[in-house]
């Protein structure tokens, strides 16, 4: 089987590069066949490969150009790092039906199925390809698919194709901003920006926060800050929040407190408890431990509590403890 793989890569590899655009091949195909290209990836150690997870540990394993797992697992000794691409486009009946992007140096199982390699395409060529055929593509998982490849391209033809995406086709807005946010540097993150400040539902907007919680730009902590900080929707603030405290923000705390102490809403509140309990644990620990000894309303100490005995922490047992020993004030509090 791996001997197979290593004839594949080798097939790929010594193709040479192509002179004419991918359209040309790709019209002489029948339906069921594949075609496939090397073309500039992104310059990142994240190129897209397959692995499986045995014992917490990642083992690579090859790609399948088809559905489905192989069950095969390699040495998981590190593969060098690439900044190409690979694509591998099926013809269907109406056009493209399956696309698989991966990293060149990753091993792909073809199936048993012919691909016709092309060699290298440029990169804005390749966009400009897949960009026309999921134009004409009906099925969302091929459109899903063509996202990821698109997101993996180096250039800004990628880039350009995704925000017309995000901005144009409803089926595909949420993983285009997606994409945009975690794999498009600074102009992706500028694009789901301004849509979380444009005229846009709540819905879409609270999944805008998810997208820049997921982007590695420095600017991404800020701008969930001043979200929770200040937007008028209670839902973004809780969200933003909550995305604070699982990227561990070193401001969780104080935002935290400044919601619970001026939202309006129990239920706002609440969820600002919520946010604090997905910190780190000593941060968890010591955060809930102050609301719950606080003077705060009750409805926000007994939200304190009740996540405080979640906590997998003996601390927090001996807590409970002392709570539980201590008298009773006549006001209930």
């Amino acid at each position: 089987m791996l001997g197979f793989l290593v004839a594949v890569s080798i097939i790929a590899a010594g193709a040479p590069a192509s002179t004419t655009e991918p359209a040309s091949t790709w019209s002489t195909l029948s339906n069921g066949q594949w075609m496939s290209y090397r073309t500039a990836g992104i310059e990142s150690d994240e190129l897209p490969c397959c692995y499986d997870y045995q014992g917490g540990r990642a083992m690579l394993r090859p790609c399948r150009l088809e559905r489905g797992v192989t069950g095969v697992s390699v040495d998981p000794s590190p593969i060098s790092i690439s900044t190409e691409l690979r694509i591998f486009v099926r013809r269907g009946e109406d056009g493209l039906d399956r696309a698989v992007a991966v990293g060149a140096n990753c091993p792909v199982d073809t199936d048993g199925h012919q691909v016709t390699a092309l060699g290298w395409i440029p990169a804005a060529t390749s966009v400009g390809f897949l960009d026309r055929e999921l134009d004409e593509s009906k099925s969302k998982k091929t459109n899903r698919d063509g996202l990821f490849a698109l997101a993996h391209h180096r250039g800004p033809a990628a880039t350009r194709a995704l925000i017309r995406r995000s901005a144009r086709d409803r089926s595909l807005r949420r993983d285009a901003f997606f994409w945009l946010a975690h794999r498009r540097g600074r102009p992706g993150f500028e694009a789901v920006q301004a849509a979380l400040t444009g005229d846009e539902s709540t819905r879409l907007k609270r999944h805008l926060v998810f997208c820049l919680s997921q982007s590695p730009m420095p600017d991404a902590a800020p701008a969930l800050r001043r979200t929770a900080r200040r937007s008028a929707d209670d839902a973004l603030r809780s969200e933003a929040l909550f995305w604070l405290s699982q990227r561990g923000d070193r401001q969780t705390e104080t935002i935290a407190l400044t919601v619970i102490d001026t939202a309006a809403s129990t239920r706002v509140k609440k969820k600002a408890v919520f946010a604090l309990s997905q910190l780190p644990a000593d941060r968890a620990f010591v955060a809930l431990k102050r609301l719950v000894r606080s003077d705060r309303p009750r409805p926000v100490r007994r939200e304190a509590l009740f996540w405080l005995a979640q906590q997998d922490d003996d601390r927090a047992i001996a807590e409970l403890e002392s709570i539980l020993s201590r008298p009773r004030k006549a006001n209930g509090r």
